[in-house]
């Protein structure tokens, strides 16, 4: 059901966003500390901050999904027997205690990473991430995808769930690297964990780009749909920001990198346009929320607009 863009509509998309953001730094902060840099200490407080914020905006979305499936007000639609019904007999609310476990495996696991790291072991934040990346990619089946059946369904959630793990390999681990940048000044370190961090890049954005291309053919029926519908125009929103992210990218890629080992303020200049490329990203993602709760295009509707174009 879609709220629409009112008060509930507003608190609904505040509550997705703020969740994705956590599942996707989450699995981003993780991977980072596990490919880009694993020599490096995990930032426990970081990722336990992370796991807070997923638990909190996750409830949170919990609690509005009741009111707007319920149509009651708060105090009616926040009442254990009414919760109970939306946990046990929709696929959201199932959904989201599969998502609440894995999250508690996230927790227990990095828990135990942190543990043996003050021993001076550096072990465990692999399983970590390969929960973690579980826990975003089931971010799929909350999304457009599963108004699909048979075949079609598996294709589309399969597409989310990478089009979600691509971007939080390559939005979620920025601010890792902004921190990372921040914490040096310049050497070979730097230069072999940007070396590695482009090589994540490069893949993350090749599925974003082939995941998101895909996602469009699914939900966008016609051309005409991306500026006649509310779907259509938060979408060209989406792909404007993502280009500009993708500039930045390549602007560090090809520009900024190669300097590293000459010019002292390469690092600099390199952190400021990571944390431009964050800001671009963290956009996007609300972006993504908000398309979450609004109806896409339907084939109908690309079919209807084709034929009036044919007249």
């Amino acid at each position: 059901m879609t709220p629409g863009f009112d008060a509930l509509g507003a608190c609904l998309v505040g509550a997705r966003a703020f969740h994705l953001c956590a599942a996707v730094l989450l699995f981003g902060e993780l991977l980072f500390a596990t490919v880009v840099r694993p020599r490096a200490p995990l930032r426990g407080g970081i990722v336990v901050g992370t796991i807070a914020m997923a638990l909190v905006s996750a409830f949170a979305w919990l609690a509005l999904e009741a009111i707007v499936m319920s149509g009651d007000p708060p105090s009616m639609a926040l009442r254990p027997a009414v919760m109970g019904v939306v946990l046990r007999a929709t696929q959201f609310g199932q959904l989201w205690l599969l998502r609440l476990a894995v999250v508690l495996i996230v927790a227990l696991t990095t828990s135990a990473a942190l543990r043996l790291q003050a021993s001076g072991v550096h072990r465990g934040a692999r399983t970590a991430t390969l929960f973690a990346g579980c826990y975003l990619a089931l971010l799929a089946g909350a999304g457009h995808a599963n108004a699909a059946s048979g075949t079609q369904r598996l294709v589309e959630l399969v597409t989310d769930a990478s089009h979600l793990l691509a971007a939080g390999a390559w939005v979620g681990a920025l601010p890792a690297l902004v921190a990372a940048l921040a914490g040096r000044s310049r050497g070979d370190d730097v230069a072999a964990m940007i070396a590695r961090f482009s090589h994540v890049g490069i893949a993350a954005v090749c599925v974003v780009l082939l995941s998101g291309l895909g996602n469009a053919l699914f939900r966008v029926p016609a051309w005409s749909a991306l500026v006649a519908t509310a779907y259509g125009q938060v979408l060209l929103a989406k792909l404007a920001l993502v280009t500009l992210m993708l500039a930045l990218a390549a602007y560090n890629r090809f520009i900024l990198t190669p300097r590293l080992r000459q010019r002292d303020d390469a690092v600099r200049a390199l952190g400021r346009s990571a944390q431009g490329e964050l800001v671009a990203g963290i956009v996007v993602l609300v972006l993504v929320a908000v398309l979450g709760i609004t109806p896409p295009p339907t084939m109908d509707m690309g079919h209807d607009m084709r034929a009036a174009q044919q007249r």
